[in-house]
């Protein structure tokens, strides 16, 4: 029979494992502390020779142990105890060799071993008497035994290597077997589990069988003893509920107040339908919910990616991520609060941003058919967002607007402002409003190229003063002011989560509520209310920009200028809604995009963006001339090297330029930092200083393999001439670059910063500034400079011309400005002495 008998603790119904020899004896039960005596039965043999228990059995303490086996090397019995009479080390043959004749194989797992024969034990329990203990790990054998060594150590002296055994070798003598113990070997006990995921059970982790715990568990199979798991999941449901309750008592008033706000009223959600119920059109969006019908309409147009003016900022920007467009965003928001119609057969709100490249063509075109579409009861807003120059005409100044591929030095390319007062004064609609949201700016990113500058007195009567008769003008900043933008900026000193993205005009309309509300159909677009409500908030958010200096250095303020209509023509119900055109397409020209795509890089400055050409349309017939004559794949083949090294030397310049301003070395560039300047912070800017001290040689080689093969140049095509000189003016222009911000590094290294208040301010960031501070390395960018205005001219009329007119105008100097990193900011000092803080 089995050397265990299975027993269950009759106190706390716990199975049980006691050694057969233990039968009729009294034992402890180690989970409750119940004493068992168990009945012998008189078939039951006793075990010839005592066995100890494992440590790992819960009964171990209780029962009768033997005394140790023979191990010289066991500190408490070696030395002691003689060796056994039956030891043969050669029983115990090295791992991964198979035993020597006359000794089994181990037994395959779950069988015992053979009669007779002593196989060792199993984990935990000692080998039978007479046989010997394996050798701790690390120790060797004692002297005059040549006892099986770890792995990794040799045999002693005087004995063989062990080898696999070769029954045909006679090299070796085949050693006698060993004699069979005297009485038979005992049950094997139960294996105790060697380890479970690295970690040996032990007294206080009891294992648990299969067997045991199919006893252990009840009815419904959950298993004894695992009361405080199973309450543990009951807590959690219980807090789970709890939770939900508290969800639906908070969320259900909280979205019925965004439906309430969504809808502008919330007793009355569409004037069309005074007594409530359902919408009429069930295809409308429920943030025009009540604008069905109504004779509104808006145009909006936005410029933000100038080829040769500022940005504008679109989008937020938060530790270096920039957030989605939020053009789109701000278009709706407005066409939401002025309740114009954005039904699906009923869409009056128009758009026109950088997705549908607004050039001359497509904004002109826009405003010409906007104007002409308009019925006589209509109430229209235009919204301009951009930049707006003023040349002088013959014996007078006038405004213009900038599209996108805007030259201010070109009034060809950009739209007189008096053209767009006399369309809108000749369009029908009854009510006419246009917000001018120009002269924009962004503290954060600086001047990178012009366009950004305050508004002027010439430029504010300009877009006020010849406004018709009947027509409002909303100008978003005055005389001296600029219309601000932000990437991340609070507004609201009593809840900093509001913050600003974008256009503060366009962004804080989200905080001017009900501007729309309780409006019908007859009634105008309330511009004076809405727009006085607007101004508070925007004053606010640029006094806040200012971080709280006296009097605000940042100033923008809201106006209304113009005058509203005498009488409203009446709406009419019965009248078709005003006609939806499609926006005009961009004009159409050579295809450019694998052209560009030779010798784009990536921009300078992480706030700059990236020049959109690919759909840009040349004259065909100009590009004629530089046609592609052989591919970057041909002149990279064996053998070829000499015949293209002037091509060669171009593509490769661009590449390391691409691979040093590439998104793995601008992660190495900070534009801020926060906190004090310790030797922590000194440390992290000189690892940075190391990359730039890689960069910075590897771009000057670029320039000296460009200028080594100058002189093959005339000899080269007029796509390869145009590919170096843009090469070469690039190399120049951003050694220059990496010499400045080299210099703003080691001025947090040397403290050499402008003075910061520490209550108003907690970190430095890095701006534009059309100023280099380097000395010296300066030339390279006058060298750029010079280049860069030859290839407008040699190269008008294609790519190379517009990117060096852009890259021309871009400010390359840096400085330090105080701000406080949780969205307060200050404007850009004038030039300063700098000061030790």
């Amino acid at each position: 029979m089995d050397g265990t008998i299975r027993a269950t603790c009759p106190s706390c119904n716990t199975g049980l494992k006691i050694p057969a020899k233990w039968a009729g004896q009294s034992v402890k039960c180690k989970k409750c502390g119940a004493v068992v005596r168990t009945k012998s039965a008189g078939d039951t043999p006793a075990p010839a020779a005592p066995v100890e228990q494992p440590a790992d059995n819960a009964f171990a303490e209780l029962g009768p142990t033997r005394p140790a086996a023979y191990n010289p090397f066991d500190p408490d019995v070696g030395g002691v105890a003689p060796p056994p009479p039956a030891y043969d080390p050669a029983a115990y043959h090295p791992a991964g060799y198979g035993p020597p004749p006359g000794y089994p194989y181990p037994m395959p797992p779950g069988y015992g071993p053979p009669p007779g024969y002593p196989y060792p034990m199993p984990p935990g329990y000692g080998p039978p008497p007479g046989y010997p203990y394996p050798m701790p790990p690390g120790y060797g054998p004692p002297p005059g035994y040549p006892y099986p060594m770890p792995p990794g150590y040799g045999p002693p002296p005087g004995y063989p290597q062990p080898a696999p055994y070769d029954p045909t070798a006679a090299a070796y003598p085949q050693p006698a077997p060993v004699p069979a113990p005297v009485a038979p070997l005992p049950p094997t006990p139960a294996p105790v589990p060697e380890s479970v995921n690295g970690f040996k059970p032990g007294k206080e982790f009891k294992a648990v069988s299969e067997a045991t715990a199919a006893h252990s568990r009840g009815k419904a199979g959950y298993q004894r003893g695992r009361g405080s798991s199973k309450a543990a999941w009951i807590g959690v449901a219980v807090a789970l509920a709890v939770s939900l309750v508290a969800g639906v008592a908070v969320g259900v008033p909280y979205f019925k107040k965004l439906k309430e706000q969504a809808n502008n009223h919330p007793t009355n959600p569409d004037p069309g339908n005074p007594k409530g119920g359902p919408a009429s059109n069930p295809n409308r969006s429920p943030l025009v919910t009540g604008s069905s019908g109504l004779p509104r309409r808006l145009l909006f147009i936005q410029v933000s990616n100038y080829l040769y003016l500022n940005p504008l900022t679109t989008a937020s920007m938060v530790n270096g991520s920039k957030g989605p467009d939020l053009t789109l965003h701000a278009a709706n928001r407005l066409a939401h609060e002025w309740r114009v119609p954005r039904d699906k057969d009923n869409n009056q709100a128009f758009v026109v941003s950088d997705k549908e490249q607004p050039m001359k063509p497509v904004m002109a075109g826009a405003i010409d058919l906007f104007l002409d579409t308009c019925r006589p009861q209509d109430r229209i807003v235009m919204y301009y967002g951009g930049h707006v120059f003023t040349k002088k005409m013959e014996d007078k100044e006038e405004a213009f607007l900038v599209p996108m591929e805007g030259d201010p030095e070109d009034v060809e390319t950009l739209i007189p402002v008096a053209d767009v007062f006399a369309k809108v004064k000749a369009c029908k609609a009854t009510q006419k409003v246009i917000v001018w949201d120009v002269c924009r700016y962004n503290p954060e990113r600086g001047r990178l190229r012009p366009g950004s500058e305050p508004m002027s007195e010439a430029v504010a009567k300009l877009l006020t003063e010849p406004a018709p008769a009947g027509v409002q003008v909303i100008l978003t900043c005055q005389p001296g002011e600029n219309a601000l933008e932000y990437y991340n900026q609070s507004f609201d000193t009593l809840d900093l989560n509001k913050k600003i993205a974008g256009s503060a005009f366009l962004d804080l309309t989200r905080f001017v509520k009900g501007g729309g509300k309780n409006l019908g159909e007859n009634d105008p677009i309330p511009v004076d209310d809405w727009a006085a409500t607007l101004a508070k908030k925007v004053n606010e958010a640029a006094a806040l920009a200012s971080s709280g200096e006296k009097g605000g250095k940042f100033a923008q303020t809201v106006k209304v200028y113009g005058t509203a209509p005498q009488a409203l023509t009446a709406a009419n119900k019965d009248e078709a809604p005003a006609k939806r055109f499609e926006m005009p397409a961009p004009p159409k020209g050579a295809s450019v995009a694998d052209l560009v795509a030779e010798f784009a890089l990536p921009p300078i400055t992480g706030d700059d963006a990236i020049a959109e050409l690919g759909a840009f349309p040349f004259p065909a017939d100009t590009l004629a001339a530089y046609k592609a004559d052989v591919s970057v794949s041909e002149m990279k083949m064996p053998g070829n090297k000499e015949k293209y090294a002037f091509q060669l030397a171009v593509v490769e310049g661009f590449e390391t330029m691409r691979d040093v301003w590439g998104d793995s070395g601008r992660g190495k560039l900070r534009d801020s930092f926060t906190g004090v300047i310790d030797e922590r912070l000194k440390k992290e800017v000189g690892r940075e200083q190391d990359y730039l001290a890689v960069a910075t040689p590897r771009v000057e080689q670029v320039l000296f393999l460009l200028e080594a093969v100058e002189p093959k140049k005339p000899q080269q095509s007029k796509r390869w001439q145009a590919h170096y000189d843009y090469a070469v003016a690039h190399a120049k222009a951003r050694l220059a670059y990496l010499h400045e911000y080299n210099l703003a590094l080691g001025n947090i290294k040397t403290e050499v910063l402008p003075a910061r208040d520490p209550k108003l301010h907690d970190g430095y960031r890095l701006v534009s500034s059309p100023t280099m501070k380097v000395k010296k390395e300066k030339q390279y960018l006058v060298e750029a400079h010079e280049i860069f205005d030859a290839m407008i001219t040699t190269y008008k009329g294609t790519p190379w011309a517009i990117v060096a007119k852009r890259d021309r105008a871009l400010a390359l100097g840096l400085a330090w400005q105080p701000y406080n990193s949780k969205g307060d900011l200050t404007p850009p000092e004038p030039p300063m002495a700098a000061t030790k803080e």
